[in-house]
């Protein structure tokens, strides 16, 4: 009896486990810490080393995203600002250029008004002067009375007094729209033209109510008078085909027969 009680205790001993060297559990938990074989007392070490770490990583990627955040204001603002600028440059040539178009096409609208005003009165003129002196010559012929000749010359009269209103207006505005040379060529040879041949329309009426038989008057300039108004209606009305009115008016007057 006492044997196997004995034997069982031996046994009981036996299985008890027999605790592991402190060199062993060391060694384990240096291997499961890592090839470095880092040891219990290296953790804070670790520890500091993580955390140094993460912060490096972290300022890095703060300052690349501080980077891009410049990158992007001064893209923006570059954007903004000189879009803005080049934007109102665009429209401001666009309003330039509009007012430019609209100013022309007023000059043109002018300019034909003064040419026809102007071609109207020459023509008038012209007319009736070439009626007078018809007929001042054939007063006699019986295909004119003196009622006629004072008719014709008081009609004269009338275009002569409009004429004389608009003399300083007319040589003003051909001279804004047609050029410095259309107005002095109405100034210089129109006007004298016309003032030499009223003359001698006048003389000769004056002869003819003194109880002369006719005048003896030729055609007075007349048709020199003709070619030279033809000259300057044709030189406005082709400097309003091709628009070069106002400033850009400078081409001489042309002659008859000139291309």
């Amino acid at each position: 009896m006492c044997i196997l009680l004995a034997r069982d205790d031996t046994h009981a001993a036996n299985r008890t486990r027999t605790p592991r060297p402190a060199g062993v559990c060391q060694h384990y938990r240096s291997v499961r810490l890592g090839s470095s074989r880092l040891l219990p007392e290296d953790g804070p070490n670790l520890q500091r080393r993580f955390r140094a770490g993460a912060r490096s990583r972290t300022s890095y990627s703060g300052g690349w995203l501080a980077g891009e955040s410049v990158v992007l204001v001064v893209g923006f603002l570059l954007t903004t600002v000189l879009g803005g600028l080049l934007g109102a440059l665009f429209q401001r040539r666009t309003w330039d250029h509009q007012h430019d178009a609209q100013l022309f096409e007023k000059e043109i609208e002018r300019a034909a008004d003064v040419c026809y005003s102007l071609s109207t009165m020459l023509d008038r003129r012209l007319y009736r002067m070439v009626r007078l002196r018809a007929v001042l010559t054939s007063c006699t012929d019986a295909a004119f009375t003196r009622e006629d000749v004072d008719a014709r010359m008081r009609a004269y009269d009338d275009v002569l007094l409009e004429w004389n209103d608009a003399l300083n207006g007319n040589l003003a505005v051909i001279g804004t729209y047609f050029g410095e040379k259309a107005r002095a060529f109405l100034d210089d040879e129109i006007y004298p033209s016309f003032a030499a041949s009223g003359a001698c329309l006048e003389q000769a009426y004056r002869e003819l109510a003194r109880g002369g038989a006719h005048a003896q008057i030729g055609d007075c300039g007349l048709e020199r008078l003709n070619d030279l108004v033809y000259r300057i209606v044709s030189y406005m009305t082709s400097h309003l085909r091709d628009g070069s009115v106002g400033r850009n008016a400078v081409a001489p007057i042309p002659k008859r027969g000139d291309p």
